[in-house]
């Protein structure tokens, strides 16, 4: 199951057109009206056509999108933490009638995504119930997207709505009108037309439920086609599942909990085929530069601080974030050869370790070229020269890793306790002969602390 429609959903048709209705109405406002309301750090609020790119697109979706989520009290625990996209929606006050007729939408898809999670759990042999724990406070968002006329005269002409990509949530409910434009990508490279048809949703899975399932459903790249006369509007509902730290809190136990004492464990946050993790931390959380790193070294402490083995992938401990700056003609992945400029495919994450700004190559190769290009935007980055940096990811990386060569518990030890906490934090406890270390990870305020016990 990758791409599906969904039919008798329960979402009345006058409710379906009246959020069609209001789509439009907001679209057509003056700019200045809806520049009232322009999306903020927490991606809520309306965001101008040629202001969307996507991660490895050299190019701007044409579209503009209004963004909301869930809705939240001004004093919730997490608006006021500031916790990234936990955050009050922004609705026009010059026009009621978006909030009046985009909530009841909202709230009816949101129970037909509940709907399909609970089918996706009995499908891997769970209780229907089984997520929902992760929706109990869902980072769910809504979009509102307008894609304008085109007057492209045939596909090879047309510009994206937007460009190829995957999900990177857990699931996208789509509800589309009859311009049609959405196509999914086929094993073959081949592009299929996902046509409307009347009265039913598309639903398609996202990488974070590829990655929870351990792929029995499948992330599929998709785009959007702008080729109509007409404008094009969509509504998207991504569920996210929350920061997914009880996800990660399970996907460790179950990994754990497999192994069994048979073989070897090794953990690893990052690969040479996904973005790389500063990327998608910056995509779908909103950080900063700032919150971004101490994300990572977070991840890092944890990947270091679990049973087994740990694969830091090249650039992880320099808070490297993909690359955009690849010149078409020195591109090596097929993928991103194919649909270059619009999308890179995966050389954003695979250029060459920068070890000092100040030598050719970034010091990676003495050679005329790489088989790669070292990125411009990798230099400021550089291995040695973060490692003279003070406070860098870098540095406390490796000091971290220099008191962890002392702890018996981690060292020496295959025993680790199943992890516990809440939404917020993961709890285990490494444990040998000579010493018990309790190890806490605290998502919301990026930090880590170890107690012997």
């Amino acid at each position: 199951m990758v791409f599906f429609y969904i039919s008798n959903h329960g979402i009345e048709s006058a409710l379906m057109e009246q959020a069609f209705a209001i789509a439009k109405a907001f679209f057509e406002l003056p700019e200045s009206e809806k520049q009232a309301v322009a999306v903020d750090k927490n991606q809520r609020g309306w965001l101008a056509q040629g202001m969307s790119r996507l991660q490895g697109s050299k190019t701007h979706d044409l579209k503009e999108v209004f963004f909301w989520g869930t809705h939240t009290a001004a004093d919730d625990a997490d608006v006021l933490a500031g916790k990234p996209l936990c955050a009050l929606n922004q609705w026009p006050k010059d026009f009621p009638r978006l909030y009046a007729d985009l909530v009841p939408y909202y709230d009816a898809v949101c129970k037909v995504a509940r709907c399909v999670m609970a089918a996706v759990a009995v499908s891997l042999d769970q209780p229907a119930n089984f997520f929902d724990e992760v929706y109990a406070k869902p980072l769910a968002r809504g979009q509102m997207v307008y894609y304008p006329a085109s007057t492209a005269r045939d596909e090879a002409e047309a510009r994206f709505g937007v460009a190829p990509h995957t999900d990177f949530g857990v699931l996208t409910v789509l509800m589309q009108d009859s311009s049609g434009g959405l196509q999914v990508r086929a094993k073959s490279g081949d592009w299929i037309e996902a046509p409307p048809i009347p009265g039913t949703l598309v639903c398609n899975i996202g990488d974070l439920l590829a990655r929870w399932s351990n792929k029995r459903f499948a992330s599929i790249v998709h785009r959007v086609i702008n080729r109509t006369s007409h404008a094009r509007y969509s509504f998207d509902l991504l569920a996210w599942g929350g920061l997914s730290v009880v996800g990660l809190r399970d996907a460790i136990n179950n990994a754990v909990d497999a192994f069994n004492g048979s073989g070897r464990l090794c953990f690893a946050f990052s690969n040479h085929d996904v973005p790389r993790s500063a990327t998608r931390q910056l995509a779908a959380l909103g950080l900063s530069p700032e919150q971004s790193d101490a994300m990572q070294l977070l991840l890092l402490k944890l990947e270091t601080c679990l049973i087994g083995s740990s694969c830091v992938y090249q650039g992880e401990e320099l808070g490297l974030e993909d690359v955009t700056d690849i010149p078409v003609e020195q591109m090596q992945d097929p993928w991103g050869v194919k649909f270059a400029p619009e999308f890179l495919g995966r050389d954003t994450c695979r250029t060459p370790m920068v070890w000092e700004k100040s030598k050719q190559h970034g010091g990676f190769s003495t050679a005329a070229s790489t088989w790669l290009p070292v990125s411009s935007q990798h230099l400021k980055r550089a291995a040695l020269d973060m490692a003279r940096t003070d406070g860098s990811i870098y540095q406390q990386f490796v000091k971290f890793l220099a008191w962890r060569k002392n702890q018996p518990a981690i060292m020496n030890a295959n025993m680790m306790s199943a992890v516990s906490g809440d939404e917020r934090t993961l709890v285990f406890d490494r444990i040998s002969d000579a010493q018990t270390l309790r190890c806490t990870f605290d998502f919301d305020t990026l930090s880590a602390s170890f107690e012997e016990i």
